[in-house]
């Protein structure tokens, strides 16, 4: 049994698997809960072609927004804002690391439509 309005969006090169996402759905709100790009793949623009079909298929849904939250000392922030995600929020302590370290987590959203 899945997680209802969670669905996964897979991208391939040839027969290779190179990226995947993974979003929830619920209205006119989607979160990217998951998004991956294979170490060999990376620099290749995968990322921006997964964000770009979800956006598409979202905005055939009439979704109106897509957020997510990422780790405020993570890299991908650049990526984001590069796809026009605006940061919205500030969740203080939200990761912890292995060690007990605490990082919070931004919320960041773009607008579908």
């Amino acid at each position: 049994m899945g997680f209802p309005g969670t669905w996964l969006v897979g991208a391939r090169i040839g027969d290779e698997y190179v990226g995947f996402a993974a979003c929830r759905t619920v209205l006119y709100e989607s979160e990217l809960l998951l998004i991956a790009v294979s170490s060999k793949w990376r620099g290749q623009h995968i990322g921006d072609t997964i964000i770009r079909y979800i956006m598409e298929k979202l905005q055939k849904e009439m979704v109106r927004k897509l957020f997510l939250e990422v780790r405020i000392n993570n890299k991908a922030i650049d990526f984001y804002n590069r796809l026009d995600f605006k940061i919205i929020g500030n969740r203080p302590h939200y990761y912890t690391s292995k060690s007990g370290e605490t990082f919070n987590a931004l919320t960041m959203s773009v607008d579908i439509t």
